[in-house]
């Protein structure tokens, strides 16, 4: 029964992120946290991610207000 209902309804579709193709410039998500390794992990559990067919682009801050200062001049920041 289980077998049945994931052959029907599959967690995966197959694809590879390579034959999605791009739908876009990637978004812009702001990281703000005081520790490096924050930053690296959340590049690392996210670079392959997309949305929308759009991959993600990572904006690094380290403090509340450099991440005011980055907020201020960039834009269509996610």
């Amino acid at each position: 029964m289980l077998i049945d209902i994931a052959k029907k309804n599959p967690l995966f579709s197959g694809k590879k992120s390579a034959d999605i193709t791009d739908c876009g410039p990637p978004w812009k998500v702001l990281v703000v946290d005081d520790e490096p390794d924050v930053h690296t992990v959340t590049k690392l559990a996210l670079s392959r991610f997309r949305l929308d067919g759009r991959a993600l682009s990572f904006i690094n801050a380290y403090s509340g207000e450099q991440a005011k200062a980055l907020l201020r001049q960039e834009q269509d920041i996610g």
